[in-house]
């Protein structure tokens, strides 16, 4: 036996579970192989025969869970999440023995410890409940290096000490070490390179001196060194660091600038990893802001909101040439930002917000062809943003603010299997929300807002076949939403905001024949919507009022 609770989604594509199966024991544990929509649902209703669980609501995907973050075997697919509450993944590395460390804004208690925004995910998936340094604010960016985890965000405080922005951690026992570059604003994007940690986001001060956006900071000590490429701020963009990368003698930099190293350099520039001046490389006319860069060989990729660079057309993602700076004939068209980086021999995999690469439907997740551009056939299918990759051997790390990934198109109604957890083929496809459902023997009774369901047209009600998904000949044709359906013998009733249904002009509650789809002569005349139904005998119980 199981409990399910629903939810809804918060605005700016932050999506939550929206259903979750909970065994009914001592333990008290998520059933993590039921898959799960990505919209709110309204009504969860069981088959007759317990065999299938039918939901409602307003969604258009439904898939296994997944919250924020998975690992997928890039040679087999087989995937496994390990459990978060909370927001977003945002940064993650590879621990280098099979697990990984991860950053962002989530909570998960293990046993008796709360582990929050930074983590170790074993090799089996589950959160390390004794490396814990529990930073009180999110964490955005984490760089490996050695046995030490560097870590940047909007913390102040991490390990029990104060830290503000930026931290190292010690990999083996979660301590945060005596390193302390006292940032005075948001550090964003993070790179190591021998013994210097470079350094970009908000600041104005790091390391004990006057560094304005970016900085190099000596591993050991925690101070600033000489290295100080000085930005000019564009001002019609943030003057922060947001990408930093490392190659050879070389540090790529990306933000929002118009200078940096004592040369105008717009949003990109190549710096010397010893003087902090700006070289020759300079891509042109780059027209909006870079959010992630990767370095390959010879090859700079950068993702973001632009739409050119180099005089060329390029739609949120490029290819340059990382000795000449001219952009390379490389071109996947991507419909949205791109917002992180991963490349595995010639594949280059991509994380955002978008929908379609070249022209292919891929959600926030893709891979590419690392030199035809072309989009391969690998499709995670995540429900919402990717915003962090990274890969280990044959292994792929996402993390975003996702819950799910492998889901399958649904329309507002789908059908789960009990046992499995799996999604039916059943698939009504509804055009509009699903408010309620009822099940009697072969019959699926599914109200709502829509206008078709089960292939054809039908207002707000109709009569589904258990078996293939279409909608029978019963068709009361609602004037509005219906909200609430209960069964009792040969009678639907149907409580919502109508005043017309079942061919007749009837307020907000009605009592439809089962066969012929005709309203019967039991008419309460509600004043006011019905927005729930109960019956126990011959009595139904109702309750409403205000709007829907």
């Amino acid at each position: 036996m199981r409990l399910s609770f629903r939810c809804s989604v918060r605005p700016k594509q932050i999506l939550f579970l929206c259903l979750l199966i909970i065994r009914i024991n001592f333990s008290q544990e998520i059933d993590r192989k039921f898959w799960v929509p990505n919209g709110p649902l309204y009504t969860i209703v069981p088959s007759s025969d317990g065999k299938t669980i039918y939901i409602g609501g307003e969604f258009d995907q439904v898939g296994p869970l997944a919250t924020y973050g998975v690992e997928i075997n890039l040679a087999t697919g087989e995937y496994s999440s390990p459990i978060l509450n909370g927001t977003i993944i945002k940064t993650v590395v590879a621990d280098g023995h099979g697990g990984w460390f991860i950053g962002g804004y989530f909570t998960q208690k293990v046993g008796g410890t709360t582990i929050s925004n930074l983590a170790h995910v074993k090799t089996d998936k589950t959160l390390d409940a004794n490396w814990n340094p529990n930073p009180n604010d999110e964490v955005t960016n984490i760089v490996l290096s050695g046995t030490t985890l560097y870590a940047a965000g909007w913390f102040k405080k991490i390990g029990g000490q104060n830290r503000n922005y930026l931290a190292a951690v010690d990999i083996n026992s979660g301590s945060v070490t005596s390193w302390n570059p006292n940032a005075d604003d948001r550090v964003y994007s993070l790179a190591v390179s021998g013994s210097s940690v470079y350094t970009g986001g908000n600041f104005t001060n790091i390391g004990g001196q006057s560094r304005y956006r970016i900085a190099a900071i000596d591993a050991t000590t925690g101070n600033a060194t000489s290295w100080d490429p000085g930005v000019s701020e564009k001002v019609s963009q943030s003057p922060d660091i947001s990408c930093i990368a490392v190659s050879g003698k070389l540090i790529y930099v990306a933000g929002g600038f118009s200078s940096i190293g004592g040369e105008n350099r717009n949003n990109i520039a190549a710096l010397d990893s010893t003087t902090g001046k700006a070289t020759n490389w300079n891509p042109l006319n780059l027209n909006a802001s870079i959010s992630a860069m990767l370095i390959s060989g010879n090859t700079v990729y950068i993702g973001g909101w632009f739409t050119t660079i180099g005089g060329q057309i390029r739609n949120n993602i490029a290819a340059i040439d990382a000795i000449t700076g001219n952009v390379t004939s490389w071109n996947p068209k991507i419909n949205d930002p791109v917002n992180a980086f991963a490349i595995s021999g010639a594949t280059v995999f991509i994380g955002g917000g978008f929908t379609s690469v070249n022209g292919k439907t891929r959600n926030c997740i893709a891979a590419i062809d690392g030199v035809t551009g072309d989009v391969t056939d690998w499709n995670p299918n995540a429900n919402s943003l990717v915003g962090a990759l990274a890969i280990s051997g044959t292994k792929i790390f996402l993390g975003g603010s996702f819950t799910s990934i492998n889901g399958q198109s649904r329309n507002n109604i789908a059908a789960i299997d009990a046992a499995t957890g799996t999604l039916r083929n059943w698939d009504p496809n509804a055009n509009g929300g699903i408010r309620a459902i009822a099940v009697s023997g072969k019959t699926v009774y599914a109200g709502g807002l829509f206008t078709s369901i089960g292939g054809q047209a039908r207002g707000c009600i109709a009569a589904l076949d258990t078996a293939t998904g279409n909608a029978t000949n019963w068709n009361p044709n609602s004037a509005g939403v219906i909200a609430n359906i209960a069964l009792s013998g040969s009678t639907v009733y149907l409580g919502g905001s109508f005043t017309n249904i079942g061919g007749k002009i009837i307020n907000w509650l009605a009592a439809i024949d089962s066969t012929t789809g005709i309203a019967t002569s039991w008419n309460p005349n509600a004043d006011g919507p019905i927005k729930t139904l109960f019956i126990s005998g011959t009595t139904i119980y109702v309750g409403g009022g205000g709007s829907f």
